[in-house]
Formats: structure tokens, C-alpha cells, sequence
């Protein structure tokens, strides 16, 4: 069963193509259990991967499933996200 991709997982994939290595994926507070396809390839071509802690996610959903996965290189809170 074949499955359409995310829009989410367009526009990473998308960014991931045009900024390669100098691209920075940044997954917030969200529902759903996507585990961040998108931003894999960000991550495998070099680039860097952060996800919302738990600790300040409204719903740590996507960023829970991303993290387990171990898709983003960090996890911090998103007041700490910009100095990442």
C-alpha cells in the first residue's frame, strides 16, 4: 500500500534539496506520528535536525516520534530554539 507524502514531508525534502548542508530543520508542537520523513533526508545530507522538548511541546506528538526515531541531532525548548 503506497502512501502520499505529507506536506510537511514535501517542504523538507524541498528545503533539504535546495540548502543541503547549510539547511536547518526546526519540527515544533504538533499532532500526529509522521516521524519526520521529511526531515531525514535533511539530516542525511549533512544538515542540521532540532526538535521542541517535551517539556515545552503543547502536544508532543510528531517531535515525540522524530525524537524515538532519532531523526533531529537536539531536542531543546523552543524559547532556547533560536541560539541553537
Amino acid at each position: 500500500m503506497s502512501r502520499r507524502a505529507l506536506p510537511i514531508d514535501v517542504m523538507m525534502e524541498t528545503f533539504a534539496t535546495a540548502f543541503g548542508p547549510q539547511g536547518i530543520g526546526v519540527l515544533l508542537t504538533a499532532w500526529g506520528t509522521t516521524r519526520a520523513r521529511g526531515m531525514v533526508r535533511l539530516r542525511t545530507i549533512g544538515g542540521r535536525t532540532i526538535a521542541q522538548s517535551e517539556e515545552t511541546c503543547v502536544v508532543f506528538g510528531n517531535a515525540r516520534e522524530a525524537i524515538s526515531a532519532e531523526v533531529p541531532t537536539k531536542s531543546s525548548p523552543w524559547t532556547r530554539l533560536p541560539s541553537e
